[in-house]
């Protein structure tokens, strides 16, 4: 979307345009289906980003549910241990590593939400970054300073790109 679409959406979102290219058989599927629910094309483009908007949110809900639940089963699997093996390889934990990027903004979430008395989120956001580490040597096995470390680097990686 160009600067002007931007400025446009700033101004009156429920007046926003946004143009996208497509072919004419396209066009024509949109225009039918329009006549069919005796709705304007733009009304029936509407409906289309709104329930693409609420599958997606949705989706996200799903995802935040799963992590919370996983997180709250590793805490319950792990015990009282502290061994970083063994608090690293419970069955949640590594269910969490499994849910891919998709884990990354919840993990950096959780992380935000902890402040200075962080988790055992390493592992698995080194492992999830395909073996990124931006905790600088001097600063590991300091929890808080490997956190904020983390956190630097999603804001940088992540929250600004």
């Amino acid at each position: 979307m160009g600067q002007g679409a931007a400025k446009e959406l700033d101004k009156s979102p429920s007046k926003a345009r946004v143009s996208v290219p497509v072919t004419p058989e396209v066009l024509q599927e949109i225009d039918n289906r329009a006549r069919r629910l005796s709705v304007s094309r733009s009304t029936l483009m509407a409906r289309l980003l709104q329930y693409g908007l609420e599958a997606e949110q949705h989706e996200l809900n799903q995802r935040s549910a799963r992590f919370q639940a996983l997180r709250s089963q590793w805490h319950v699997e792990r015990g009282a241990s502290s061994s970083i093996e063994e608090i690293c390889t419970r069955p949640a934990y590594l269910s969490i590593i499994a849910m891919g990027p998709e884990a990354l903004p919840l993990i950096i979430e959780q992380l935000r939400s902890e402040g200075d008395n962080p988790d055992h989120w390493f592992v698995a956001l080194h492992h999830i970054t395909k073996r990124i580490d931006p905790v600088p040597d001097e600063d590991k096995g300091d929890m808080s300073r490997m956190s904020k470390a983390w956190l630097d680097w999603a804001e940088r990686e992540i929250d600004a790109g």
